[in-house]
């Protein structure tokens, strides 16, 4: 195994280890509880796309007023820029791909060619 064994990741148990990588923010336990949380997750009611930060909903933006969009690719999340009827663009965040899903579902005819951020 690589690493330095003097560094305070080697002190641990293989167990703590575990934990600490399980637990990091950028783990599975971390990004598991984030999405149960519903923090950064988008869902599809009825017309409207909703943007939960919490258990309250950030954000409602109906999907009929969706001009374009378009994916900008990151490393690890997706930046999905949203252009508006009233010509205003959203950029929103994606970590879990909630958001690509919905705008597939509902307004796939309107997806711009995908770039990188």
């Amino acid at each position: 195994m690589g690493g330095n064994p003097g560094s305070p990741m080697w002190r641990q148990s293989p167990v703590e280890r575990f934990i600490a990588i399980l637990c990091a923010p950028s783990g599975v336990f971390t990004k598991w509880l984030q999405h149960i949380l519903k923090i950064g997750v988008y869902e599809l009611r009825g017309g409207e796309i909703i943007s939960w930060r919490g258990w309250r909903p950030e954000v409602r933006l109906e999907a009929r007023t969706i001009v374009a969009w378009r994916v900008h690719a990151e490393m690890g999340f997706d930046i999905v820029a949203i252009e508006l009827e009233d010509g205003s663009i959203l950029n929103w965040i994606d970590k879990y791909n909630d958001l690509i899903n919905v705008l597939r579902k509902i307004a796939s005819d309107r997806e711009l060619p995908w770039t990188f951020a």
